[in-house]
């Protein structure tokens, strides 16, 4: 059985339940659709989700889609640091699968996408920028794009650059 990608919305206060739409105002994550846990995911059962995903994946697309559910679940439960570990695990497992590269390239892209998010979130806005454009890299998504374009108008705003001889700083 073929799986897909579900896109899912986040908001940045982190209260609202999965919706689907298409504005620029909230982060969106990836997870996969039928995949252990993403049905919970998706109704917002993010606590059931974590429980349903304990099992050894067998194989480096199920280590995959687990990973990315758990990343997603953490980010919703506001698990910041589990959360950047997931998706980590998420990226490695995305660009070990020996699959076509446009694929890869693909699920790569949509896990560093959501540890950007993670990382925006936990206040890592460099960090945050690096992942944005390591998946920009990977695959130019609308969904990337919309992403990054939230997070410059929310985030970078916030980075003041200031030069002192010929180094410069940056702060937040």
């Amino acid at each position: 059985m073929k799986k897909h990608i579900l896109y899912s919305t986040l908001t940045v206060v982190l209260g609202a339940a999965p919706l689907a739409n298409a504005d620029e105002s909230n982060f969106k994550v990836a997870i996969i659709k039928d995949a252990a846990g993403s049905k919970d995911i998706i109704k917002g059962n993010f606590n059931e989700s974590l429980t349903k995903m304990t099992q050894t994946p067998a194989t480096l697309i199920e280590k995959f889609e687990q990973a990315m559910g758990l990343c997603v679940a953490n980010i919703k439960l506001s698990q910041l640091d589990a959360a950047e570990a997931n998706c980590s695990s998420a990226i490695d497992a995305g660009l070990a699968m020996e699959t076509s590269t446009a694929s890869r390239n693909k699920l790569s892209a949509l896990a560093y996408n959501n540890r950007a998010i993670s990382r925006a979130l936990s206040e890592d806005t460099l960090g945050a920028l690096d992942d944005f454009t390591s998946a920009m890299l990977l695959n130019q998504s609308s969904l990337i794009n919309n992403n990054l374009t939230h997070f410059k108008k929310q985030y970078v705003a916030t980075l003041t650059v200031s030069t002192t001889d010929n180094t410069s700083y940056i702060t937040h």
